[in-house]
């Protein structure tokens, strides 16, 4: 009896590699790829249902492989304040002429394709999101994360002739850069007279602009803390709010975070012991990306017509719908497991208390009742009805003014 042929994933995901920086998005097809790797189509689309979701899993790949580099470059600097960024900025200098333009190829070949580029965005948001304080020190750390990552892309894409010297040389200026911010930051918050010793567990950034906002108006919760996230978790995190983005909650497993992000399954099972565990850190992520994209939105426009900037900002949310189902079946999904339930009403408390940024007190809860049925009809519709203007607006404004 013949053995029955094994289908490598890594092998599909090199073809297809293979074919993209080949032939680019517009020539990137399933057959192209299965006739690369020497299976059937049938054996591709059994583990790789959509180009889509190929692409997005070869992009993932490229992404961990960054990662676990950065991870292991991390752990050279022990508790050294910093080593995050160290540790991702060294990571940056280890890469190969070869990977390197590996990974700018495959960002160049899906310029023209930018639904497929959700990994990336994920990981930039991600990234960007915990240097989003102004402040001193993350402003300095900022400013260092985007020189570092200009170097990369300014040699992979070939913009720059840069020497690897020449590149290691600046790269070393950067760790510097992060070094300098952390001191600074040191001298300023260490009393006068005294020897303050750098507490690894100790959170590494203050408070952002949104949660000293949320704080000192009364709004308390798990995800207001700043929490040092050890790198493979929030890699599976990552994960995971990408599955459930592209794929739906009812898809996400350990198994599946496990094999798209190319870690043990122990792993996951070690950071998150439930799938609950695992979908509460998801949410933590999302009202940490919200709440200060939210804050930030809002609080540009707060002396603008407030009724205005509520209809604005719920033609905003509707533009993607697929992103706003998502972030409703992890909201509702608390109906049918309790262990979600704080975090979901913490998320619906901290939007009521944003609308105060716009509006009086007392009409933030109705306001906010009346935008969530907007955005679930928005989803019932799809975009057979979109949503105008001329919908929200009276109904906003009437709403508002019986409060004022």
């Amino acid at each position: 009896m013949a053995r029955k042929q094994t289908i490598d994933s890594d092998q599909i995901l090199d073809a297809a590699e293979t074919v993209l920086l080949r032939s680019g998005v517009h020539g990137f097809t399933l057959d192209a790829v299965a006739a690369q790797a020497g299976i059937s189509k049938g054996g591709l689309v059994y583990r790789f249902p959509s180009k889509d979701q190929l692409i997005q899993t070869l992009l993932q790949r490229e992404l961990t492989r960054f990662s676990q580099d950065a991870e292991q470059q991390c752990v050279r600097y022990g508790d050294t304040p910093g080593a995050d960024m160290l540790g991702h900025i060294s990571a940056i200098g280890q890469e190969t002429e070869e990977t390197a333009s590996r990974a700018i190829g495959l960002l160049t070949a899906l310029v023209h394709a930018p639904a497929m580029l959700a990994p990336v965005q994920t990981f930039y948001r991600t990234q960007l999101a915990r240097l989003a304080q102004a402040t001193p020190l993350t402003k300095r750390l900022r400013i260092a994360f985007l020189a570092a990552e200009g170097v990369f892309l300014l040699h992979g894409t070939g913009f720059a002739a840069i020497s690897r010297d020449e590149r290691q040389s600046m790269l070393d200026d950067v760790c510097d850069m992060v070094r300098s911010a952390y001191n600074s930051h040191e001298e300023t918050a260490r009393p006068s007279g005294s020897i303050q010793a750098y507490s690894p567990s100790s959170p590494p950034f203050p408070p952002t602009p949104a949660v000293a906002w949320l704080s000192a108006n009364g709004v308390n919760g798990v995800s207001l803390s700043v929490e040092r996230r050890h790198a493979r978790a929030a890699q599976i995190i990552a994960t995971a709010t990408q599955i459930i983005r592209r794929d739906g909650i009812a898809t996400l497993t350990h198994r599946a975070v496990a094999a798209e992000a190319g870690v043990p399954l122990g792993s996951t099972t070690y950071h998150f012991k439930s799938l609950d565990d695992l979908l509460n850190a998801v949410m933590r992520e999302a009202i940490a990306l919200f709440r200060e994209d939210m804050f930030h939105w809002l609080n540009a426009r707060r002396h603008d017509d407030p009724c205005e900037v509520l209809t604005q900002f719920i033609l905003r949310g509707t533009t993607d719908i697929q992103d706003l189902a998502r972030e409703y079946e992890l909201f509702t999904a608390a109906i049918s497991r309790p262990s979600l339930r704080p975090m979901a009403l913490e998320w619906s408390n901290t939007v009521i208390a944003l609308l105060k940024l716009v509006v009086p007190d007392n009409a933030a809860q109705p306001l906010g009742t009346l935008m969530n049925g907007f955005f679930i009809r928005a989803l019932l519709t799809q975009h057979e009805h979109p949503l105008t203007h001329r919908q929200i607006y009276p109904a906003i404004a009437a709403l508002y003014h019986a409060f004022r």
